[in-house]
């Protein structure tokens, strides 16, 4: 996000993009926030080159 934020100046925009980048693993019963990379199922997915 701290590249987006060079090019992005639109608050609502970036909280966007952050709510779908933002993801959760279930790792044994405790979800761990994973904050690199998006999920290949993500819409946005070809957008972001996924």
């Amino acid at each position: 996000m701290k590249i987006v934020k060079q090019y992005v100046n639109d608050e609502k925009v970036l909280a966007l993009l952050w709510g779908y980048l933002r993801r959760y693993v279930s790792d044994g019963g405790k979800f761990v926030d994973i904050e690199q990379g998006i999920s290949l199922g993500c819409p946005m997915s070809p957008m972001m080159g996924a």
